[in-house]
Formats: structure tokens, sequence, C-alpha cells
């Protein structure tokens, strides 16, 4: 409703004069503004905390999908570590650097190996 309407609803009791209707009516549309208000505040409110969840479940997201694939790594790492330990490659060896395995034969194979193709 209008604010004109409202007054002529409040003026139609014989009691209260226009005036008093005006008052009344002033009231009512504080009262609604205040409403408004303090809805408005809570839905910003409301808001940020709902964004502040998307933030902190995607951060966590992150945090699963990274241990995820350092246990893959570490799982890598162990399969190649088990493979340079096995009894038909003695001598070799592995070093992992930031995730990436380097194959080192073993240096003495490699002298002897070396030495034969020299004589």
């Amino acid at each position: 409703m209008d604010r004109e309407s409202l007054i002529a609803l409040v003026s139609n009791n014989p009691k209260i004069d226009r005036e008093q209707a005006e008052r009344v009516v002033d009231k009512i549309e504080q009262g609604r503004d205040e409403v408004l208000r303090k809805m408005n505040k809570i839905e910003a409110e409301l808001k940020e905390k709902t964004e502040k969840a998307k933030r902190e479940s995607m951060r966590q997201i992150e945090a699963a999908r990274k241990a995820a694939a350092a246990a893959w790594w570490v799982f890598l790492a162990a399969i190649v570590s088990g493979g340079a330990s096995a009894p038909g490659n003695p001598g070799s060896y592995y070093l992992i650097i930031n995730e990436h395995a380097i194959h080192f034969p073993d240096p003495i194979r490699c002298r002897i190996n070396r030495q034969e193709k020299n004589e």
C-alpha cells in the first residue's frame, strides 16, 4: 500500500484525525524501514559467511589434492627404490630430488666397462 492509502485507512476511525493518522503511518513506515535494514544486514552477513565457507572448503579440497599427489609420489618412489635394490640390478642407485628420480649406475662397473672398451 502507498502512504496515502494507509493514511486514509487509519483516519477512517472517527477518533483519529488526519494529523494523528500521518504520525501513525510515519511510525509504521519507520518500523518497515528498520525491518528492511535489518533484513539486508542479515542477508549481507549470511552471504559473507557463505563465501567464507566456500573459500575454506576450496582450501581444504586443494590441500587434500596435494596430499593425494604427494602420496602417489611416495608410492612411485617406493616402487623405484624397490627396483633399484632388486637382485637383477645390483649396484644401481636412484636419487629422488623434487619428485624426480635420477638413475645413477654403479661407478665401479662404469669404470670397468670403459676400460674394457679401451683395450
